[in-house]
């Protein structure tokens, strides 16, 4: 595209499209990552609110808030990790599925 070219719409519309598309593709296949980002989210918000009703220093509440935070990302992704261990490994040899049938030679 050059300097003085403006994008169609389409072509707007299309990037629009597959920005959303990565987006739900990254929470199918990895849920417990966007889980964790958004309990982080939420951690490091209500710390913010949580300055103004202190009784502690600054410095402390943001140490607290940030290892709080940071413990539910890795609780979050430990829980995404074991639950695929779970599904790879364990739940094949406790749950056999049923042989595939053979094609025909």
């Amino acid at each position: 595209m050059g300097s003085n070219e403006t994008p169609d719409a389409t072509k707007i519309m299309v990037m629009d499209d597959e920005n959303e598309s990565k987006m739900s593709r990254k929470f199918r296949e990895s849920p417990h990552m966007v889980i964790g980002m958004v309990g982080w989210c939420g951690i490091v918000a209500y710390g913010l609110y949580g300055i103004r009703k202190r009784k502690q220093s600054l410095a402390m509440h943001l140490i607290h808030t940030r290892v709080i935070a940071q413990a539910c990302v890795v609780g979050m992704l430990t829980l995404g990790v074991g639950y695929k261990l779970y599904n790879d490994h364990i739940a094949p040899r406790l749950f056999p599925s049923s042989p595939k049938e053979q094609p025909p030679h």
